[in-house]
């Protein structure tokens, strides 16, 4: 809720950081603004390092656009999304692109949804193989994120169902032994959780569809040497349960071809307990 005299950020590139609101447009008795709607605000502070490029000056009256409020939006479906923040764009060019954009983006992080197309997909998009093997690079960090060939999983190996009132979960089982650092074994415990989530999607449509409703728990646990972890990934399909192997390229910190991180799930939580549980056959630690 945006009313005369609020402080807010400006998210274009006009060179303005914050802008103070003068007058909300609507009427006379409109006294409250909310996203979407238009102001008139005075530039109150430039961005240090844009001042010689700023297309605005300090005190210079324009109009803006809310992009996004710190008071909550109701949402049809009963949801309220916040921000940290108030935006405004103040340019002319992307102004609604910009607010259905930080609605949606809100919207998506709201609800959980993993997917948020604005526009058509693109058709010419190369298809994947059938051992799900991609190349990821995330700056000086990069991983193959691939399951080996030869142990690539079918929808005959694994099960679709889960009980009604079956809680679901993820663990990933991650190497100790190597002796990665902190951002490293973030990076390598994303592309299994992202290896594991695509393939759940293909082979077990259905378990991955409930695993995201039900608030796509995960946990992260120790795991002393690929020994073991590569025993609990046999254990686990033998469970009929999707598995994911993270091998790493080798660009920072380990070998080449080393393998990381092993994803179980998503799955029930007493099937994985079989396996990873305090009572199961490799009960592994918390990180």
């Amino acid at each position: 809720m945006i009313q005369v005299g609020t402080i807010l950020n400006v998210i274009d590139n006009s060179g303005a950081k914050d802008v103070q609101c003068l007058k909300v447009y609507g009427g006379f008795k409109n006294r409250y603004a909310f996203v979407g709607d238009t102001i008139l605000v005075s530039v109150k502070k430039l961005r240090s390092k844009r001042k010689a490029f700023s297309k605005v000056k300090k005190g210079e009256l324009c109009k803006a656009v809310i992009v996004r409020t710190k008071t909550s939006v109701k949402h049809p479906n009963s949801d309220n999304i916040s921000f940290l923040n108030n935006l405004v764009d103040t340019t002319d060019m992307n102004v609604w692109s910009g607010v259905l954009g930080g609605m949606c983006v809100g919207i998506a992080l709201t609800l959980g949804y993993k997917e948020l197309y604005l526009f058509e997909k693109p058709k010419d998009l190369p298809t994947k193989k059938k051992g799900l093997e991609e190349d990821d690079v995330d700056g000086d960090d990069s991983s193959d994120d691939s399951s080996d060939d030869e142990d690539s999983l079918t929808s005959s190996d694994v099960k679709d169902d889960s009980g009604i009132f079956d809680n679901l979960k993820m663990v990933l089982c991650i190497r100790t032994d190597l002796k990665m650092g902190k951002g490293k074994i973030v990076a390598q415990a994303c592309h299994a959780a992202t290896g594991a989530i695509k393939t759940a999607e293909k082979l077990t449509p259905k378990l991955c569809a409930k695993f995201w409703r039900s608030g796509s728990a995960k946990i992260a646990l120790k795991c002393p040497s690929e020994e073991v972890m590569m025993n609990i990934n046999a254990a686990a399909r033998e469970l009929k349960l999707v598995t994911y192997v993270v091998r790493d390229a080798g660009r920072t910190q380990i070998a080449p071809g080393s393998k990381t991180v092993c994803a179980i799930g998503p799955a029930p939580v007493n099937e994985i307990d079989k396996i990873t549980g305090r009572n199961g056959i490799f009960p592994l630690k918390l990180m």
